[in-house]
Order: C-alpha cells, then sequence, then structure tokens
C-alpha cells in the first residue's frame, strides 16, 4: 500500500476575494480573461492602480464586483471541489465542516510557520526534505528571525502561533499588498457579510477565522525551528542579538548586568593580584640594590 501525505493552503476568505479582484484589476488572471470583453468587467474592476484603492474602484469591487453572480460564492465553491466538503458534523457541540484527504493545512496569514510545520509532520511520517536546498534554508533562517531575533521582535510567542509585530497586510513582508490596500478598507458590514454567511460559511467555521479579515483562532500546536546558535555559548548568542540590533528584555538585562559584574569583579581582582605582585617585586628589587650599594661603599 503506498502511503501519501497531502497538503494544502488555505486564506481567509475576504483576503482571498480582494486579492483575486486586485489580480483582475491587474487584467490578469483566468477570470479576468473570461470576462474581459464584457461591459460588466469595465464596470467591476478598479482602474486606480496599483493599489486600486480610490473611493470609485472601492465601490467597483463592493457594489459591482463581489455582488454579481459571476463571483458570489466562488471561493465556497472552489474550496468544496478541491476539498471534497462532506456533510455537517458534530464537534464539540458546535457544528462543523468535515474535510478529507488533507494531512496538514499551510495558512496564508501564518505562511512560513505553517508550512515549516507540514513539512516536519511528513518527515515523521517518512518523507524526506532536503532542508539544505535554497528555498527551504531561506525559508527557515526567516522563521528563526521571526522568533529569536531582535530585528522583528515577537510580541508574544506560544506553542499555537507566531504573533510578529508586522501582520499579512505589511507590504515589505507580503508581496501581495504592493497590489492592494487593507483588507478592510473593502468590506462594508453588507458586503462582509455577503462572504462570512454565504458558502465560505464553512470555511470560517471550520479553520476558526473571527470575521471578516480577521483572524485565524489556532487549535493545534506547531512545530517550530530551533534556535540558530542553539548549543552556542551565551556570550555568542548575546554578541550575535547585539549584531541584530536586538531589544533586550527585563529578564535579558538583568541575566547580563549579572555576567558583567561577575567579569568587572574577576577583572578588578585580577588586577589588585597582579599588582601587589608587582609592589612586592618592586619593593625586593629595591632592597636589592640598596644592599649592593652598600657593598660598593664597604
Amino acid at each position: 500500500m503506498t502511503m501519501q501525505f497531502h497538503s494544502s493552503i488555505c486564506r481567509e476568505p475576504c483576503d482571498q476575494y480582494l486579492s483575486l479582484w486586485a489580480y483582475g484589476s491587474s487584467k490578469q488572471g483566468a477570470l479576468y480573461n473570461s470576462y474581459k470583453q464584457t461591459q460588466w468587467s469595465k464596470a467591476a474592476y478598479g482602474k486606480d492602480a496599483p493599489k486600486f484603492d480610490s473611493p470609485r474602484d472601492i465601490s467597483a469591487f463592493r457594489q459591482v464586483w463581489l455582488k454579481s453572480f459571476r463571483i458570489r460564492g466562488i471561493i465556497g465553491r472552489r474550496h468544496s471541489a478541491s476539498y471534497g466538503v462532506r456533510s455537517l458534523r458534530r464537534l464539540n457541540g458546535r457544528d462543523h465542516h468535515s474535510t478529507y484527504h488533507v494531512d496538514c493545512w499551510i495558512f496564508l496569514d501564518d505562511y512560513d510557520a505553517t508550512l515549516y510545520d507540514c513539512l516536519r509532520q511528513y518527515e515523521t511520517q517518512g518523507g524526506l526534505v532536503n532542508w539544505n536546498a535554497p528555498l527551504l534554508s531561506t525559508l527557515v533562517r526567516g522563521l528563526q528571525e521571526k522568533i529569536y531575533s531582535g530585528r522583528r521582535r515577537l510580541q508574544s510567542i506560544n506553542s499555537t502561533r507566531i504573533i510578529v509585530n508586522y501582520t499579512k497586510n505589511d507590504p515589505l513582508n507580503n508581496i501581495q499588498d504592493d497590489h492592494h490596500a487593507k483588507c478592510s478598507k473593502y468590506y462594508d458590514d453588507q458586503t462582509a457579510a455577503l462572504v462570512t454567511n454565504g458558502t465560505e460559511k464553512m470555511i470560517y467555521e471550520h479553520f476558526g477565522y473571527t470575521g471578516c479579515c480577521g483572524d485565524r483562532l489556532l487549535k493545534k500546536n506547531l512545530t517550530l525551528p530551533p534556535h540558530p546558535l542553539e548549543g552556542v555559548s551565551s556570550y555568542n548568542v548575546f554578541v550575535q542579538n547585539m549584531r541584530d540590533g536586538a531589544t533586550m528584555t527585563a529578564d535579558e538585562i538583568k541575566y547580563y548586568d549579572v555576567i558583567l559584574d561577575f567579569a568587572f569583579r574577576a577583572i578588578a581582582f585580577c588586577c589588585f593580584f597582579i599588582g601587589t605582585l608587582l609592589l612586592k617585586r618592586t619593593r625586593l628589587a629595591i632592597i636589592c640594590l640598596r644592599g649592593c650599594n652598600r657593598r660598593k661603599r664597604k
């Protein structure tokens, strides 16, 4: 019997709709090409590049594109067709849609951490992963920076989610956002409800998204990469953090204060000890010289 491991990517539906529209507004994609010759397409897509966030474009997204029968429910239908959504089942007293043939989910809002976790799961099931491959080694180094480096200091970290001081709406870390503004800018209460209560409702319920353009409440622990300086002395870790411009916590400052205080005391003791020896030798040398002078006079 051949064992298979299936992973797939999930994205918050409102954010996915916005990305699909912005891609079409750039005159790209199969969906845009299907309707590009129609009058509807000219009215539905954005015109004010690069972010397509002018009042005219936001209105086109809300009133024409998202409410069209061509678009409504397309994300939910794609999800159902791709991942084989079964009937509703009861889980912990709540209704959830059950998906199958996916062993591990990669979430776009926490892409590198969940991808790393899925690859580790794949390894535990007998798969081989070349961690020295350029793309993977770059991904691991970037993830280690997010977790351990002061350049992207964590707001908090636990076993279920990495929370860093930037989001998926930060263009420095998510190139997609170079093509549209912040997700919540494009939705009002009515259009948000079209998505959260539409065919995409199962995605919100199953994966724990808090709402349109919202965060995801994770329900599983993540396997995180080790510290890049694991096994190296604390001094080297300190030096590396200083090179990275780390902002130390109060506990770290107290720890290194103790180390520095001990080092200064040790240096002072050594200086006193060496000075004492030199002083004794100097006195002895003076006594010897005086003795030699007295002998010469006699």
